[in-house]
């Protein structure tokens, strides 16, 4: 503020920035890394559904073998 001679305020002097575009840009980066994180934790869960399904297989594969081996024993 600027005052006169009787330190009454006469002007004010400001500034102004347009902070517009860095704000959409924030906005973007924060749904992009939404975005990437999605994309990590599906893949994390394929990766584990995967998993899952070739341990079964390796079970019922195995599990197969044991009677018939036994049965051959026999």
């Amino acid at each position: 503020m600027v005052f006169d001679e009787d330190e009454a305020a006469s002007r004010m002097i400001g500034a102004a920035h347009d902070i517009t575009s860095k704000k959409l840009l924030e906005s973007k980066l924060v749904r992009e890394g939404v975005t990437k994180q999605r994309e990590i934790s599906n893949a994390v869960l394929k990766a584990l559904q995967r998993e899952r399904e070739d341990i079964g297989k390796e079970l019922h594969d195995n599990l197969n073998q044991i009677p018939v081996a036994t049965k051959l024993y026999i």
